[in-house]
């Protein structure tokens, strides 16, 4: 949900949704990451890279959503690895770029 439709579902002004955001962001960054026991199951998934607000591309800018200028995995993904047990307990990380 983009920071304005939280800001009016929430009934706060734009510029509070933003910094909440972003300390909610911070907090959950802070948690202890879970310790996977027993039978644990893991998989990548991949993501084009974002570099949203940056001043220096190292590429041509692209749409939201948009495709990547390569198919298949390439130095624009990001690889994500999400890894659980049989418990629930769930750890995600960004492992790298492309293969």
């Amino acid at each position: 949900m983009s920071v304005r439709r939280t800001a009016q579902v929430v009934g706060i002004s734009v510029p509070t949704a933003f910094y909440w955001r972003h300390k909610i962001l911070t907090a959950l960054r802070n948690l202890p990451k879970p310790t996977l026991t027993g039978i644990v199951e893991a998989d990548e998934t991949f993501f084009l890279e974002s570099q949203k607000g940056s001043r220096h591309l190292g590429h041509p800018a692209r749409s939201s959503g948009g495709t990547g200028a390569l198919r298949g995995i390439s130095h624009h993904q990001v690889c994500v690895l999400v890894a659980c047990d049989r418990s629930a307990s769930t750890v995600s990380e960004v492992v790298g770029r492309g293969a």
